[in-house]
């Protein structure tokens, strides 16, 4: 499930011109500052799951530096530590977890 935070994570650095890619659901509806949107002529796209197609998108725009990610890992860990730094962390602290690498 998404989140405000991670909305406004994902809106905020984008470029002006600039895409950005909503993929699931949120829990609750969500402030977005349009105004920022519309001046910065940001396009706001969404999906409603994932597929394959999705994230090979994703992974083409991460590979050719159009969608920066190191904004949107909050959080590393080890694989070791996926069930209670990952997992169980995610579930606690959804508004300051976004997303966590997991190093294997």
């Amino acid at each position: 499930m998404g989140s405000e935070t991670s909305l406004q994570t994902a809106l905020s650095p984008a470029a002006k011109g600039g895409r950005v890619l909503l993929i699931g659901i949120y829990e609750r509806p969500c402030r977005v500052d349009f105004k920022n949107i519309v001046v910065q002529e940001k396009a706001l796209l969404r999906v409603l799951s994932q597929d394959y197609e999705d994230y090979f998108i994703g992974n083409a725009l991460l590979s050719q530096k159009k969608v920066a990610s190191t904004p949107l890992i909050t959080k590393k860990i080890d694989l070791k530590d996926l069930v209670d730094g990952g997992i169980k962390e995610l579930i606690a602290n959804r508004k300051e977890q976004l997303r966590i690498l997991v190093h294997p």
